[in-house]
């Protein structure tokens, strides 16, 4: 058994078990997760986080999703070659990091994003590759102490395995698409292939008529007797309805010239040929079981004596001893809470032990891993929510690092566990917040996140007085702040960090927001957002039953900051967080009891001090206030001739503020529309990619300028939205741009990635700065 804290979370994972197409029951529960408490995981925050994604995303109209992206990029591609953007000699992008956080003062050290894949040449171990669930490829030649970027030239960043060929690790296959994805979040394009080192790569995705479909490559295998022949596994890819279709195994014997699917299934995280007889592989397939093949992957045969198989398998992993090929490990089970058991078979699968009922701390449809020392089969690795060792042969786990907390040395939510191939003593872990090592078998850790530039934001916002002072949410990294010595600091611990505000009038004042429980979680600076500053505001007045999103919108305007549910809340802004009163100064704008506002931006007229409101609504609904600081503020509906959808960003033109661009975030045309003064939705975008547009701002100084942020980079327009052009010099391909913040002195756009951290670029000037005083963005100061 697990010795030390075990979580008991349970319940069905309703979304995440619909996205990955397994079979349990949607089961109905609160979300009731306190801010900052990890100490027993958080499996309702990543159940939100996938609703989220799904809700987002248009999941109902993602049609061949796979191809949509492909194409795209590809055209991306083209068009940069060819020198399609329009760009000034000095406008190109800067990376503004982070390439780590500090944690505050937690053992763990600098914190960076989530690792999902890791390859160590058993024959050099200071050459390591490492893949991020959003954030790229990487590769360290000093064992982890620096890294240098591999992907930004393919045109998706989300990785979910790497193998390195037996004997030549210069040859690299690496599979895009991380395993804990679906069709309504980040994938990949199959896979990839390397015969430098990582320095370029060719997709070895088949032929038109022998293809290899799997937008999700989560496991490869290559025989040890013929590197030709090689067995992947994934989900499948994305459907006319949003499903992913065509999982399983695919099998070649050329070298990923042409494939062949050997089995149909939903996925699967590990294939494992045996080095002592190349005919005999080894298979976890989800929700079936683990599987054996005697002809090299051509045909299949599921274990079933001792170990479980069908719904009882939902999830799973599976290891081979490297000092006895025969003796292998697996985790299986339907994942929902500490429900993955461990299990061992000493000949070669035909008999199974279960030696371990109790192998998961929890959100094991999440974070579930496990490996073998070298030389030691009694000796296991399982990470869950935190790393274990066993050195009974799986009969208990010792838990390597202290619960949630300033002493814990491994951030949490494990994904990777890999002994060394040479010295027993030596493993890596991987995990939401980067790369471990120990030496010693776990006494200590050492952090290798330095300059791994693969940190998740969803947010970014701008201190109005200097454009360099950032502050940035992160997926599992809490929110940070970064400084005017371009450090990175996590301001307050709260798991997923969200948006970000900042007052206008007075930049001290900054607003941070976390998972949503019973209403918003909002907490304060007055200190300009240093860490350790944040009070948690007073949500009295709000009602905390109603559906507020789990990326809460926040906005800041005159005296007053507002946050959303299905309607608007505002609070006049102070420095005694514990004194805010809130007013509902909207009705239900939705139209129903379940759907979100999604974003609320805000201008300040410069004629009178009103301050216009637009809300954009998860159900596409549009609405606007002329003066929301009113008592009792008016809505006009102007959703209009607005063809539904997810509303993603909105953006007001500073010159007059009935003119308003919104961007949706699903794959479906069309990505961007705008309106003068109504409810008349003028369809614009005229080469933007076929993939969602998330986020929309206008340039102060130039209102025709218009920059939009996609899921593989960003695109401008210079005459007003009609046509754009890729936006994209400095930038790596394929990076999904969630947030875009414009500065006008110095002249500058900001770009929040989900998975390669901030960058920057300076803009021209085009026309006087004083226009920008009526912006909305970040107001001159």
């Amino acid at each position: 058994m697990l010795q030390g804290r075990i979580s008991s979370l349970g319940g069905a994972l309703a979304l995440a078990i619909s996205l990955f197409a397994a079979d349990a029951a949607a089961v109905d529960r609160p979300f009731l997760l306190a801010a900052g408490d990890k100490s027993g995981g958080e499996e309702e925050a990543i159940e939100k986080r996938l609703e989220w994604f799904a809700e987002i995303r248009g999941l109902d109209e993602v049609a061949n999703a796979r191809q949509l992206r492909a194409q795209a990029a590809t055209t991306l591609r083209t068009q940069i070659a060819r020198g399609t953007p329009m760009l000034l000699a000095s406008e190109v992008w800067q990376p503004l990091g982070p390439d780590g956080m500090t944690m505050l003062d937690w053992n763990m050290g600098r914190v960076v994003g989530r690792v999902t894949a890791l390859a160590v040449d058993p024959a050099d171990e200071t050459k390591v590759f490492l893949g991020a669930a959003a954030g790229g490829l990487w590769k360290s030649t000093d064992g982890g102490q620096d890294w240098t970027q591999l992907f930004d030239a393919i045109g998706t960043e989300s990785i979910g395995s790497i193998l390195l060929e037996a004997g030549n690790s210069d040859h690299v296959w690496v599979g895009t698409g991380e395993f804990y994805a679906g069709c309504s979040d980040y994938f990949g394009m199959g896979l990839f292939y390397s015969a430098d080192g990582g320095q370029t790569f060719e997709a070895r995705n088949g032929s038109d008529d022998a293809p290899m479909p799997l937008s999700f490559v989560t496991a490869i295998a290559q025989s040890p007797a013929d590197a030709q022949v090689m067995i992947v596994g994934g989900q499948g890819h994305c459907a006319d309805n949003g499903s992913t279709v065509g999982g399983g195994l695919y099998r070649t014997a050329d070298g990923g010239q042409t494939w062949a699917q050997v089995m149909s299934a939903s996925g699967s995280r590990d294939i494992l040929f045996d080095p002592a007889d190349a005919n005999v592989v080894y298979a976890q397939v989800r929700a079936k079981g683990v599987y054996k093949s005697t002809d090299a992957g051509q045909t299949w045969t599921r274990l079933e004596n001792g170990v479980p198989f069908g719904a009882s398998a939902t999830y799973g992993r599976i290891a081979m001893a490297p000092s006895n090929s025969s003796i292998l490990y697996a985790l299986l089970g339907p994942g929902s809470g500490a429900s993955l058991k461990l299990y061992r078979s000493d000949d070669a699968g035909a008999t199974w032990t279960q030696v371990n009922g109790n192998a998961c701390e929890g959100q094991c449809f999440y974070n579930y891993t496990l490996d073998i020392h070298p030389t030691d089969p009694d000796r296991v690795l399982v990470g869950t929510i935190r790393p274990a060792l066993s050195i009974d042969g799986g009969a208990t786990l010792d838990i390597l690092t202290s619960g949630w907390g300033s002493g814990q040395a491994v951030h949490q939510d494990t994904h990777i566990v890999r002994f060394s191939r040479n010295d027993g003593d030596v493993f890596w872990v991987g995990s939401d917040g980067g790369l471990w090592r120990s030496d010693d078998s776990g006494g200590n850790f050492k952090n290798l996140n330095s300059n791994l530039e693969i940190t998740q934001f969803y947010d970014i916002a701008i201190d109005p007085t200097d454009p360099s002072r950032l502050y940035g949410g992160a997926q599992d990294n809490s929110s940070s702040r970064r400084d005017g010595d371009q450090i990175w600091d996590v301001t307050e611990v709260t798991g997923d960090g969200f948006m970000n505000a900042v007052d206008r009038h007075d930049p001290d004042r900054v607003f941070q927001t976390s998972y949503p429980s019973n209403g918003p979680s909002l907490i304060l600076s007055t200190a300009r957002g240093d860490p350790d500053t944040f009070q948690w505001v007073n949500t009295n007045g709000i009602d905390g039953s109603e559906p507020f999103p789990w990326v809460t919108p926040l906005v800041t305007g005159a005296d007053s900051v507002f946050v959303g549910s299905n309607r608007v809340y505002r609070a006049v802004m102070g420095d005694n967080a514990n004194s805010y009163s809130w007013t509902a100064v909207s009705d239900n704008l939705t139209g129903n009891s379940n759907s979100s506002i999604s974003v609320l931006s805000v201008a300040e007229n410069a004629d009178d001090g009103s301050l216009r409101m637009y809300a954009g609504t998860s159900n596409g609904h549009i609405a606007t206030s002329a003066n929301v600081l009113a008592a009792t503020p008016e809505w006009t509906d102007i959703t209009g001739s607005y063809p539904g959808g997810n509303v993603s960003d909105i953006a007001i033109d500073s010159e007059d503020l009935t003119r308003v661009y919104i961007t949706r975030s699903g794959f479906g045309d069309p990505h961007l529309l705008r309106s003068i003064g109504g409810a008349d939705w003028e369809v614009l975008g005229e080469g933007l990619p076929i993939v969602p547009s998330n986020s929309v701002a206008i340039d102060p100084l130039d209102n025709e300028r218009i920059f939009v942020g996609t899921d593989i980079g960003v695109y401008q327009s210079t005459d007003g939205g009609a046509t754009f052009t890729p936006f994209m010099a400095g930038l790596p391909l394929g990076m999904v741009v969630t947030d875009l913040e414009i500065a006008a002195e110095p002249h500058t756009l900001v770009a929040a990635t989900y998975g390669r951290g901030a960058w920057t670029i300076a803009l021209e000037e085009t026309i006087d700065d004083t226009i920008f005083a009526n912006g909305f963005e970040t107001p001159a100061p």
